[in-house]
Protein backbone atom coordinates (compact mmCIF):
# COMPACT_ATOMS: atom_id res chain seq x y z
CA UNK A 1 0.00 0.00 0.00
CA UNK A 2 2.93 2.66 0.78
CA UNK A 3 3.82 4.66 -2.06
CA UNK A 4 7.49 4.23 -4.12
CA UNK A 5 10.36 6.08 -2.23
CA UNK A 6 11.06 7.54 -5.49
CA UNK A 7 7.74 9.41 -4.98
CA UNK A 8 8.07 10.29 -1.86
CA UNK A 9 19.91 38.66 20.65
CA UNK A 10 18.76 37.36 23.78
CA UNK A 11 19.24 40.49 26.35
CA UNK A 12 17.10 43.63 25.96
CA UNK A 13 16.64 46.35 28.04
CA UNK A 14 13.89 47.16 30.52
CA UNK A 15 13.10 50.65 28.75
CA UNK A 16 12.52 48.79 25.26
CA UNK A 17 10.49 45.97 26.80
CA UNK A 18 8.06 48.59 28.94
CA UNK A 19 7.60 50.79 25.17
CA UNK A 20 6.11 46.98 23.80
CA UNK A 21 3.96 46.72 26.58
CA UNK A 22 2.27 50.02 26.24
CA UNK A 23 2.10 49.48 22.23
CA UNK A 24 0.39 46.44 22.67
CA UNK A 25 -1.97 48.01 25.60
CA UNK A 26 -2.60 50.90 22.94
CA UNK A 27 -3.66 48.11 19.77
CA UNK A 28 -6.06 46.83 22.54
CA UNK A 29 -7.68 49.80 23.20
CA UNK A 30 -7.99 50.69 19.57
CA UNK A 31 -9.57 47.27 18.45
CA UNK A 32 -12.33 47.36 21.51
CA UNK A 33 -12.85 51.22 20.26
CA UNK A 34 -12.94 50.44 16.45
CA UNK A 35 -14.33 46.58 16.15
CA UNK A 36 -17.46 45.90 18.73
CA UNK A 37 -17.08 43.60 21.03
CA UNK A 38 -20.22 41.76 19.44
CA UNK A 39 -18.52 41.18 16.65
CA UNK A 40 -15.10 39.95 17.85
CA UNK A 41 -17.10 37.21 20.47
CA UNK A 42 -19.90 36.44 17.28
CA UNK A 43 -17.08 35.25 15.37
CA UNK A 44 -18.34 31.67 13.27
CA UNK A 45 -16.42 28.69 15.18
CA UNK A 46 -14.42 26.34 13.26
CA UNK A 47 -16.37 24.04 10.51
CA UNK A 48 -16.82 20.89 11.88
CA UNK A 49 -15.69 19.38 8.30
CA UNK A 50 -17.47 17.33 5.83
CA UNK A 51 -18.92 13.97 5.26
CA UNK A 52 -16.77 11.37 4.95
CA UNK A 53 -16.61 7.60 5.05
CA UNK A 54 -14.06 5.50 6.79
CA UNK A 55 -11.84 3.26 4.63
CA UNK A 56 -10.50 0.81 6.77
CA UNK A 57 -6.87 -1.34 5.23
CA UNK A 58 -8.29 -4.62 7.09
CA UNK A 59 -5.08 -6.32 6.62
CA UNK A 60 -5.10 -8.32 10.26
CA UNK A 61 -5.78 -12.08 10.58
CA UNK A 62 -9.08 -12.75 11.84
CA UNK A 63 -8.31 -15.01 15.24
CA UNK A 64 -10.60 -14.67 18.24
CA UNK A 65 -11.25 -11.29 19.06
CA UNK A 66 -8.82 -9.63 16.17
CA UNK A 67 -11.49 -8.20 14.24
CA UNK A 68 -13.67 -7.15 17.19
CA UNK A 69 -12.51 -3.01 17.77
CA UNK A 70 -13.62 -3.26 14.25
CA UNK A 71 -17.38 -4.48 14.99
CA UNK A 72 -17.41 -2.52 18.40
CA UNK A 73 -16.71 0.64 15.95
CA UNK A 74 -19.28 -0.22 13.07
CA UNK A 75 -22.01 -0.83 15.85
CA UNK A 76 -21.32 2.64 17.84
CA UNK A 77 -21.34 4.52 14.39
CA UNK A 78 -24.59 3.47 13.18
CA UNK A 79 -24.67 7.00 11.31
CA UNK A 80 -21.23 6.80 9.59
CA UNK A 81 -20.11 4.56 6.57
CA UNK A 82 -17.49 2.44 5.99
CA UNK A 83 -15.56 0.70 3.26
CA UNK A 84 -13.43 -2.13 4.44
CA UNK A 85 -10.55 -3.63 2.62
CA UNK A 86 -10.45 -7.25 2.89
CA UNK A 87 -6.95 -8.83 2.42
CA UNK A 88 -6.65 -12.58 3.37
CA UNK A 89 -3.52 -13.30 1.32
CA UNK A 90 -2.20 -9.97 -0.49
CA UNK A 91 -5.36 -10.84 -2.73
CA UNK A 92 -7.82 -13.67 -1.91
CA UNK A 93 -4.96 -16.50 -2.13
CA UNK A 94 -5.22 -19.26 -4.64
CA UNK A 95 -7.75 -21.27 -2.88
CA UNK A 96 -11.45 -20.58 -4.28
CA UNK A 97 -12.38 -19.28 -0.79
CA UNK A 98 -10.38 -17.73 2.00
CA UNK A 99 -8.73 -19.64 5.15
CA UNK A 100 -12.20 -20.76 7.69
CA UNK A 101 -11.37 -18.32 9.90
CA UNK A 102 -12.35 -15.80 7.52
CA UNK A 103 -15.56 -16.92 6.50
CA UNK A 104 -17.97 -15.59 9.25
CA UNK A 105 -15.68 -12.76 10.03
CA UNK A 106 -16.75 -11.36 6.59
CA UNK A 107 -20.33 -12.29 6.64
CA UNK A 108 -20.33 -10.16 9.79
CA UNK A 109 -19.35 -7.20 8.49
CA UNK A 110 -21.75 -7.70 5.61
CA UNK A 111 -24.74 -7.83 8.18
CA UNK A 112 -24.07 -4.36 9.05
CA UNK A 113 -26.28 -1.62 6.82
CA UNK A 114 -23.27 0.85 7.06
CA UNK A 115 -20.15 -1.58 5.93
CA UNK A 116 -19.28 -1.92 2.20
CA UNK A 117 -16.75 -4.64 1.84
CA UNK A 118 -14.24 -4.61 -0.53
CA UNK A 119 -11.58 -7.03 -2.03
CA UNK A 120 -8.12 -6.10 -1.99
CA UNK A 121 -6.19 -7.40 -5.45
CA UNK A 122 -2.32 -6.34 -5.69
CA UNK A 123 -0.94 -4.80 -8.85
CA UNK A 124 2.46 -4.00 -8.67
CA UNK A 125 2.33 -0.44 -10.14
CA UNK A 126 1.61 -1.92 -13.82
CA UNK A 127 3.89 -4.65 -13.73
CA UNK A 128 1.89 -7.53 -12.45
CA UNK A 129 0.14 -10.09 -15.57
CA UNK A 130 -3.17 -8.23 -16.27
CA UNK A 131 -4.38 -11.94 -16.40
CA UNK A 132 -3.48 -12.80 -12.80
CA UNK A 133 -5.03 -9.62 -11.53
CA UNK A 134 -8.57 -10.55 -13.37
CA UNK A 135 -7.94 -13.75 -12.18
CA UNK A 136 -7.93 -12.24 -8.13
CA UNK A 137 -11.10 -10.69 -9.81
CA UNK A 138 -13.02 -13.67 -10.83
CA UNK A 139 -12.27 -15.45 -7.17
CA UNK A 140 -13.63 -13.12 -5.50
CA UNK A 141 -16.05 -12.96 -7.70
CA UNK A 142 -16.73 -16.44 -6.38
CA UNK A 143 -16.95 -16.43 -3.74
CA UNK A 144 -20.55 -15.55 -3.27
CA UNK A 145 -21.54 -18.47 -4.64
CA UNK A 146 -20.82 -20.18 -1.25
CA UNK A 147 -22.88 -17.58 0.35
CA UNK A 148 -24.22 -14.31 -0.36
CA UNK A 149 -23.07 -13.40 2.97
CA UNK A 150 -19.70 -13.61 1.65
CA UNK A 151 -19.58 -11.61 -1.58
CA UNK A 152 -17.69 -8.16 -1.59
CA UNK A 153 -19.21 -5.16 -3.26
CA UNK A 154 -16.10 -3.72 -5.13
CA UNK A 155 -12.69 -4.26 -5.87
CA UNK A 156 -9.44 -2.18 -4.23
CA UNK A 157 -6.75 -2.29 -6.76
CA UNK A 158 -3.45 -1.51 -4.83
CA UNK A 159 -0.42 -0.57 -5.82
CA UNK A 160 -1.94 0.94 -9.27
CA UNK A 161 0.08 2.78 -12.15
CA UNK A 162 0.75 6.30 -11.41
CA UNK A 163 2.66 6.90 -14.41
CA UNK A 164 1.49 7.16 -18.05
CA UNK A 165 2.97 4.96 -20.82
CA UNK A 166 1.92 3.11 -23.79
CA UNK A 167 -0.71 0.60 -22.48
CA UNK A 168 -1.65 1.59 -19.13
CA UNK A 169 -4.94 3.07 -19.77
CA UNK A 170 -6.04 0.16 -21.36
CA UNK A 171 -4.79 -2.11 -18.77
CA UNK A 172 -6.10 0.37 -16.11
CA UNK A 173 -9.76 0.18 -17.98
CA UNK A 174 -9.73 -3.31 -18.27
CA UNK A 175 -9.06 -4.75 -14.62
CA UNK A 176 -12.00 -2.02 -14.07
CA UNK A 177 -14.29 -3.53 -16.05
CA UNK A 178 -13.17 -7.36 -14.90
CA UNK A 179 -14.63 -6.00 -11.54
CA UNK A 180 -17.76 -3.93 -12.94
CA UNK A 181 -18.95 -6.69 -14.50
CA UNK A 182 -18.28 -10.09 -11.95
CA UNK A 183 -21.29 -11.49 -11.32
CA UNK A 184 -20.64 -11.87 -7.95
CA UNK A 185 -19.60 -8.85 -6.96
CA UNK A 186 -22.14 -7.01 -5.01
CA UNK A 187 -23.54 -3.45 -5.86
CA UNK A 188 -22.33 -0.76 -6.43
CA UNK A 189 -19.11 -2.91 -7.74
CA UNK A 190 -17.28 0.29 -6.48
CA UNK A 191 -13.39 0.25 -8.03
CA UNK A 192 -10.65 2.00 -6.33
CA UNK A 193 -7.01 2.63 -7.27
CA UNK A 194 -4.11 3.15 -4.94
CA UNK A 195 -1.57 4.81 -6.34
CA UNK A 196 -0.84 6.55 -3.20
CA UNK A 197 0.33 9.36 -5.24
CA UNK A 198 -1.86 11.93 -7.37
CA UNK A 199 -1.33 9.69 -10.87
CA UNK A 200 -1.05 11.40 -14.38
CA UNK A 201 -4.45 12.81 -15.38
CA UNK A 202 -4.28 10.26 -18.28
CA UNK A 203 -5.21 7.97 -16.06
CA UNK A 204 -7.99 9.05 -14.73
CA UNK A 205 -10.29 6.26 -16.42
CA UNK A 206 -13.97 7.11 -16.28
CA UNK A 207 -14.69 3.34 -14.33
CA UNK A 208 -12.71 3.96 -11.50
CA UNK A 209 -14.78 5.57 -8.40
CA UNK A 210 -12.17 6.19 -5.84
CA UNK A 211 -8.67 7.13 -6.25
CA UNK A 212 -6.32 7.20 -3.04
CA UNK A 213 -4.05 10.33 -4.05
CA UNK A 214 -2.04 9.92 -0.78
CA UNK A 215 -0.66 6.91 0.98
CA UNK A 216 2.51 8.18 3.07
CA UNK A 217 2.93 9.35 6.86
CA UNK A 218 1.75 12.90 8.03
CA UNK A 219 5.13 14.26 8.19
CA UNK A 220 5.23 13.52 4.08
CA UNK A 221 1.47 14.92 4.31
CA UNK A 222 2.82 17.94 5.66
CA UNK A 223 5.53 18.42 2.47
CA UNK A 224 2.79 17.77 0.20
CA UNK A 225 -0.42 18.85 1.29
CA UNK A 226 -0.15 22.18 -1.46
CA UNK A 227 0.60 19.57 -3.94
CA UNK A 228 -2.29 17.84 -3.12
CA UNK A 229 -4.48 20.37 -4.31
CA UNK A 230 -3.40 20.39 -7.96
CA UNK A 231 -5.07 17.15 -8.26
CA UNK A 232 -7.22 16.34 -11.34
CA UNK A 233 -9.90 14.48 -9.02
CA UNK A 234 -12.64 15.81 -6.92
CA UNK A 235 -13.59 15.67 -3.23
CA UNK A 236 -16.12 12.66 -3.80
CA UNK A 237 -13.05 10.44 -5.72
CA UNK A 238 -10.61 11.19 -3.38
CA UNK A 239 -8.96 8.67 -0.68
CA UNK A 240 -6.45 9.79 1.77
CA UNK A 241 -4.30 6.85 4.31
CA UNK A 242 -2.09 8.89 6.36
CA UNK A 243 -0.01 6.86 9.30
CA UNK A 244 2.57 7.63 11.57
CA UNK A 245 0.42 10.67 12.90
CA UNK A 246 2.18 11.86 16.27
CA UNK A 247 0.49 11.91 19.49
CA UNK A 248 1.26 15.90 19.45
CA UNK A 249 -1.17 16.46 16.45
CA UNK A 250 -4.84 17.24 17.44
CA UNK A 251 -6.84 13.79 15.69
CA UNK A 252 -10.17 15.61 15.38
CA UNK A 253 -8.85 18.84 13.97
CA UNK A 254 -6.68 16.98 11.46
CA UNK A 255 -9.44 14.74 10.12
CA UNK A 256 -11.62 17.52 9.23
CA UNK A 257 -8.79 19.29 7.28
CA UNK A 258 -8.62 16.02 5.52
CA UNK A 259 -12.60 15.57 5.21
CA UNK A 260 -12.68 19.24 2.93
CA UNK A 261 -10.13 17.14 0.34
CA UNK A 262 -11.36 13.55 0.31
CA UNK A 263 -14.05 11.76 1.31
CA UNK A 264 -12.64 8.49 2.11
CA UNK A 265 -10.47 8.39 4.74
CA UNK A 266 -8.21 6.36 6.88
CA UNK A 267 -5.98 7.97 9.80
CA UNK A 268 -3.95 6.10 12.33
CA UNK A 269 -0.90 6.64 14.73
CA UNK A 270 0.78 3.87 14.05
CA UNK A 271 4.01 4.61 13.47
CA UNK A 272 6.03 0.92 12.45
CA UNK A 273 6.02 -0.51 9.28
CA UNK A 274 3.13 -2.54 10.03
CA UNK A 275 0.62 0.11 9.72
CA UNK A 276 -2.33 -1.93 8.76
CA UNK A 277 -1.84 -4.97 11.00
CA UNK A 278 -3.40 -3.76 14.21
CA UNK A 279 -5.46 -1.24 15.15
CA UNK A 280 -3.37 1.01 17.19
CA UNK A 281 -4.73 3.06 20.82
CA UNK A 282 -5.89 5.98 18.24
CA UNK A 283 -8.43 3.50 16.50
CA UNK A 284 -11.48 3.99 18.03
CA UNK A 285 -10.66 7.94 18.64
CA UNK A 286 -10.14 8.01 14.50
CA UNK A 287 -14.09 6.54 14.25
CA UNK A 288 -15.20 9.13 17.03
CA UNK A 289 -14.23 12.01 15.23
CA UNK A 290 -15.39 10.76 11.89
CA UNK A 291 -18.88 10.73 13.70
CA UNK A 292 -18.71 14.40 14.96
CA UNK A 293 -21.82 16.22 14.95
CA UNK A 294 -22.48 18.11 12.04
CA UNK A 295 -21.43 15.12 9.71
CA UNK A 296 -23.69 13.96 7.20
CA UNK A 297 -25.45 10.35 6.58
CA UNK A 298 -23.61 7.63 4.06
CA UNK A 299 -26.76 7.71 2.02
CA UNK A 300 -27.45 11.47 -0.40
CA UNK A 301 -30.83 12.60 1.04
CA UNK A 302 -33.40 12.31 -1.58
CA UNK A 303 -33.62 15.73 -4.03
CA UNK A 304 -36.11 17.33 -6.56
CA UNK A 305 -34.67 17.56 -9.70
CA UNK A 306 -34.75 20.89 -11.16
CA UNK A 307 -34.46 21.44 -15.23
CA UNK A 308 -34.35 24.60 -16.77
CA UNK A 309 -36.32 24.13 -20.05
CA UNK A 310 -34.87 26.71 -22.35
CA UNK A 311 -35.41 24.36 -25.50
CA UNK A 312 -38.19 25.59 -27.80
CA UNK A 313 -40.85 22.23 -28.64
CA UNK A 314 -40.30 22.13 -32.30
CA UNK A 315 -42.71 19.13 -32.32
CA UNK A 316 -44.12 16.80 -29.84
CA UNK A 317 -40.89 14.37 -29.81
CA UNK A 318 -38.63 17.80 -28.59
CA UNK A 319 -39.31 16.96 -24.96
CA UNK A 320 -39.60 13.34 -25.01
CA UNK A 321 -36.15 12.71 -22.97
CA UNK A 322 -37.79 14.72 -20.24
CA UNK A 323 -41.39 13.20 -20.79
CA UNK A 324 -39.63 9.47 -20.55
CA UNK A 325 -37.86 10.53 -17.36
CA UNK A 326 -40.78 11.44 -15.73
CA UNK A 327 -42.69 8.74 -16.30
CA UNK A 328 -39.99 6.30 -15.04
CA UNK A 329 -39.49 8.02 -12.53
CA UNK A 330 -42.69 8.29 -10.69
CA UNK A 331 -41.14 8.54 -7.18
CA UNK A 332 -38.64 11.63 -8.63
CA UNK A 333 -40.31 15.27 -8.13
CA UNK A 334 -39.65 16.90 -11.02
CA UNK A 335 -39.64 21.06 -10.93
CA UNK A 336 -39.36 22.87 -14.64
CA UNK A 337 -38.67 25.91 -16.14
CA UNK A 338 -40.68 26.94 -18.74
CA UNK A 339 -38.84 29.79 -20.65
CA UNK A 340 -40.77 30.86 -24.05
CA UNK A 341 -38.59 34.15 -25.26
CA UNK A 342 -36.86 34.81 -21.87
CA UNK A 343 -39.56 35.20 -20.20
CA UNK A 344 -43.41 34.77 -21.30
CA UNK A 345 -43.54 36.18 -24.56
CA UNK A 346 -45.77 38.88 -25.96
CA UNK A 347 -48.41 39.33 -28.72
CA UNK A 348 -48.08 38.44 -31.50
CA UNK A 349 -45.60 35.98 -30.72
CA UNK A 350 -47.66 34.29 -27.66
CA UNK A 351 -49.51 32.61 -27.20
CA UNK A 352 -47.53 29.81 -29.34
CA UNK A 353 -49.06 26.66 -30.41
CA UNK A 354 -46.34 24.66 -29.94
CA UNK A 355 -45.86 25.86 -25.84
CA UNK A 356 -50.31 25.45 -25.55
CA UNK A 357 -49.65 21.63 -26.56
CA UNK A 358 -46.10 20.96 -24.48
CA UNK A 359 -46.86 22.61 -21.36
CA UNK A 360 -50.11 21.22 -20.92
CA UNK A 361 -48.84 17.92 -21.25
CA UNK A 362 -45.88 18.95 -18.28
CA UNK A 363 -48.67 19.37 -16.23
CA UNK A 364 -50.79 16.62 -15.93
CA UNK A 365 -47.87 14.70 -14.92
CA UNK A 366 -48.56 14.34 -10.58
CA UNK A 367 -44.93 14.44 -10.25
CA UNK A 368 -43.90 17.69 -11.53
CA UNK A 369 -44.02 21.44 -11.14
CA UNK A 370 -43.56 24.23 -14.09
CA UNK A 371 -42.17 27.39 -12.92
CA UNK A 372 -42.16 30.73 -15.35
CA UNK A 373 -39.31 32.31 -16.21
CA UNK A 374 -38.35 35.72 -15.60
CA UNK A 375 -35.56 38.13 -15.56
CA UNK A 376 -34.69 40.93 -13.48
CA UNK A 377 -31.02 41.84 -14.31
CA UNK A 378 -29.66 41.89 -11.05
CA UNK A 379 -33.00 44.38 -10.15
CA UNK A 380 -31.55 46.78 -12.59
CA UNK A 381 -34.89 45.50 -14.84
CA UNK A 382 -37.94 48.23 -14.37
CA UNK A 383 -40.15 46.40 -11.57
CA UNK A 384 -43.05 47.23 -13.36
CA UNK A 385 -41.83 44.83 -16.31
CA UNK A 386 -40.89 42.47 -13.69
CA UNK A 387 -44.30 42.78 -12.52
CA UNK A 388 -46.22 42.43 -16.20
CA UNK A 389 -43.98 39.35 -17.23
CA UNK A 390 -46.11 37.77 -13.67
CA UNK A 391 -49.03 38.46 -14.61
CA UNK A 392 -48.94 36.97 -18.19
CA UNK A 393 -47.91 33.72 -16.34
CA UNK A 394 -51.31 34.46 -14.36
CA UNK A 395 -53.36 34.86 -17.48
CA UNK A 396 -52.04 31.60 -18.87
CA UNK A 397 -55.05 29.43 -17.47
CA UNK A 398 -57.08 31.65 -19.68
CA UNK A 399 -55.37 31.50 -22.99
CA UNK A 400 -56.85 30.06 -25.10
CA UNK A 401 -59.59 28.06 -23.45
CA UNK A 402 -56.50 25.40 -23.27
CA UNK A 403 -56.79 23.37 -20.33
CA UNK A 404 -53.84 23.10 -18.10
CA UNK A 405 -52.06 25.60 -19.24
CA UNK A 406 -50.48 27.07 -16.43
CA UNK A 407 -47.45 27.38 -14.22
CA UNK A 408 -47.36 27.18 -10.15
CA UNK A 409 -44.24 29.54 -9.43
CA UNK A 410 -42.12 32.06 -10.71
CA UNK A 411 -38.07 31.13 -11.66
CA UNK A 412 -36.49 34.96 -10.89
CA UNK A 413 -33.36 34.74 -12.73
CA UNK A 414 -30.53 37.25 -11.95
CA UNK A 415 -31.26 38.09 -8.57
CA UNK A 416 -28.35 39.97 -6.98
CA UNK A 417 -26.40 38.51 -4.23
CA UNK A 418 -25.28 41.74 -2.55
CA UNK A 419 -27.89 43.07 0.27
CA UNK A 420 -29.37 46.91 -0.14
CA UNK A 421 -32.80 48.09 0.96
CA UNK A 422 -33.20 48.93 -2.43
CA UNK A 423 -32.75 45.18 -3.72
CA UNK A 424 -34.70 43.68 -0.33
CA UNK A 425 -37.48 46.24 -1.17
CA UNK A 426 -37.47 45.09 -5.10
CA UNK A 427 -37.25 41.07 -4.25
CA UNK A 428 -40.07 41.41 -1.55
CA UNK A 429 -42.22 43.29 -4.46
CA UNK A 430 -42.21 40.56 -6.68
CA UNK A 431 -41.97 38.04 -4.59
CA UNK A 432 -45.51 39.44 -2.94
CA UNK A 433 -47.10 39.61 -6.78
CA UNK A 434 -46.50 36.14 -7.19
CA UNK A 435 -47.79 34.73 -4.10
CA UNK A 436 -50.94 36.92 -4.27
CA UNK A 437 -51.44 35.69 -8.56
CA UNK A 438 -54.50 34.10 -8.59
CA UNK A 439 -53.40 32.44 -11.92
CA UNK A 440 -50.36 31.43 -10.55
CA UNK A 441 -51.52 27.97 -9.36
CA UNK A 442 -50.49 25.38 -6.64
CA UNK A 443 -47.97 26.37 -4.04
CA UNK A 444 -47.25 29.15 -5.68
CA UNK A 445 -43.44 28.93 -5.50
CA UNK A 446 -41.02 31.77 -5.93
CA UNK A 447 -36.80 31.08 -6.55
CA UNK A 448 -34.19 33.40 -6.76
CA UNK A 449 -31.36 33.09 -8.70
CA UNK A 450 -28.30 35.03 -7.66
CA UNK A 451 -25.98 32.11 -8.73
CA UNK A 452 -23.74 32.02 -5.79
CA UNK A 453 -24.57 32.91 -2.29
CA UNK A 454 -26.14 35.49 -1.45
CA UNK A 455 -26.29 37.68 1.62
CA UNK A 456 -28.48 36.47 3.96
CA UNK A 457 -30.28 39.23 4.35
CA UNK A 458 -31.58 38.79 0.57
CA UNK A 459 -32.67 34.82 1.43
CA UNK A 460 -35.67 36.69 4.11
CA UNK A 461 -37.76 38.09 1.27
CA UNK A 462 -40.29 35.78 0.89
CA UNK A 463 -38.71 33.35 -1.78
CA UNK A 464 -39.17 29.71 -1.08
CA UNK A 465 -35.38 28.68 -2.55
CA UNK A 466 -32.17 30.30 -3.58
CA UNK A 467 -29.91 28.95 -6.43
CA UNK A 468 -26.68 29.33 -4.25
CA UNK A 469 -24.38 27.49 -6.98
CA UNK A 470 -24.88 27.61 -10.61
CA UNK A 471 -21.44 27.01 -12.31
CA UNK A 472 -19.28 25.08 -13.65
CA UNK A 473 -18.01 20.86 -12.12
CA UNK A 474 -14.69 22.58 -12.01
CA UNK A 475 -15.26 25.75 -10.25
CA UNK A 476 -18.10 23.07 -7.77
CA UNK A 477 -14.88 20.84 -7.30
CA UNK A 478 -12.74 24.13 -6.40
CA UNK A 479 -14.50 25.56 -3.89
CA UNK A 480 -12.21 26.47 -1.20
CA UNK A 481 -13.16 25.23 2.83
CA UNK A 482 -14.33 28.93 3.50
CA UNK A 483 -16.22 28.94 0.59
CA UNK A 484 -18.11 25.22 1.59
CA UNK A 485 -18.78 26.31 5.26
CA UNK A 486 -20.55 29.21 4.10
CA UNK A 487 -23.01 27.71 2.14
CA UNK A 488 -23.54 25.28 5.02
CA UNK A 489 -25.50 28.06 6.47
CA UNK A 490 -28.21 28.00 3.95
CA UNK A 491 -31.17 25.65 4.83
CA UNK A 492 -30.84 22.24 2.02
CA UNK A 493 -34.34 22.83 1.45
CA UNK A 494 -34.59 26.10 0.58
CA UNK A 495 -31.58 25.49 -1.73
CA UNK A 496 -30.67 25.11 -5.53
CA UNK A 497 -27.79 23.98 -7.19
CA UNK A 498 -27.11 23.79 -10.74
CA UNK A 499 -23.75 22.23 -12.29
CA UNK A 500 -22.29 22.36 -15.83
CA UNK A 501 -19.69 21.15 -17.45
CA UNK A 502 -19.52 18.18 -15.76
CA UNK A 503 -17.11 15.76 -17.29
CA UNK A 504 -17.97 12.17 -18.59
CA UNK A 505 -18.24 9.76 -15.90
CA UNK A 506 -18.59 11.94 -13.00
CA UNK A 507 -22.41 12.94 -13.33
CA UNK A 508 -23.09 10.79 -10.92
CA UNK A 509 -20.71 11.50 -8.53
CA UNK A 510 -21.45 15.44 -8.68
CA UNK A 511 -25.03 14.71 -8.13
CA UNK A 512 -24.39 12.75 -5.26
CA UNK A 513 -22.38 15.34 -3.48
CA UNK A 514 -24.88 17.76 -4.59
CA UNK A 515 -27.65 16.19 -2.75
CA UNK A 516 -26.34 16.28 0.37
CA UNK A 517 -26.03 20.07 0.00
CA UNK A 518 -29.41 20.67 -1.76
CA UNK A 519 -33.12 19.96 -2.31
CA UNK A 520 -33.09 21.03 -6.14
CA UNK A 521 -30.03 19.76 -8.33
CA UNK A 522 -29.57 19.90 -11.75
CA UNK A 523 -26.48 18.37 -13.57
CA UNK A 524 -25.06 18.64 -17.48
CA UNK A 525 -22.01 17.65 -19.26
CA UNK A 526 -22.84 20.58 -21.45
CA UNK A 527 -20.28 23.42 -21.80
CA UNK A 528 -22.31 25.73 -23.66
CA UNK A 529 -25.89 26.59 -24.02
CA UNK A 530 -26.30 24.48 -20.88
CA UNK A 531 -30.00 24.44 -20.86
CA UNK A 532 -30.70 24.15 -24.76
CA UNK A 533 -30.42 20.86 -25.04
CA UNK A 534 -30.82 17.82 -23.07
CA UNK A 535 -26.58 16.77 -22.79
CA UNK A 536 -23.97 16.38 -25.19
CA UNK A 537 -24.08 12.95 -25.33
CA UNK A 538 -27.28 10.99 -25.77
CA UNK A 539 -27.12 9.17 -22.85
CA UNK A 540 -25.88 12.14 -20.45
CA UNK A 541 -29.59 13.31 -19.05
CA UNK A 542 -30.65 9.47 -18.20
CA UNK A 543 -27.33 9.36 -16.42
CA UNK A 544 -28.07 12.60 -14.71
CA UNK A 545 -31.92 11.47 -13.61
CA UNK A 546 -30.56 7.94 -12.67
CA UNK A 547 -28.21 9.67 -9.83
CA UNK A 548 -30.85 11.29 -8.52
CA UNK A 549 -33.15 8.89 -8.30
CA UNK A 550 -29.86 6.26 -6.60
CA UNK A 551 -30.67 5.27 -3.10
Amino acid sequence: MEAPRSVLGRRKSRSKCLWSWITVAVVIVLVLVVVPPAIILSRPKAPDGLSSTVLVPLYIYPADGAWDPLYKAINSSTDLAFMVVINPESGPGNASLPSPDFIPAIEQLNSYSNVQTIGYVRTGYGTRNLSDVIKDVRTYSGWAKHSAGLAVQGIFFDEAAYEDAPGVQEGLWRINKAAKTAPGIGMPRTVIHNPGVVPSANLSTNNTDIVVTFEQSYREYRKQEASLESSPFGRERTSYIVHSLPWSVDLMRFVRQLSYRAEYLFVTRNNNNDFYESFGKGWQKFVDDGKAEGRRPSKAPKANVIVPLYQYPTNSATWAPLYDAIDANPDLNFTIIINPNSGPGSPPWWPDVNYLREVPKLNTKPNVRTLGYVPVDYCNRDVSDVVSDIKKYAKWPHDGAVKLLHVEGIFFDETPHEHSTFKATYLEKITQQVKKAEGILGEQLVFFNPGTSPDMELTKRGQDVDVVFEESYSRFNSLSPEEQYAQTNFDRAKTCYMIHSTPEGELSNVVREARFRADYVFATDLSEQFYEHFGKQQQSFSDFIAAMAAT
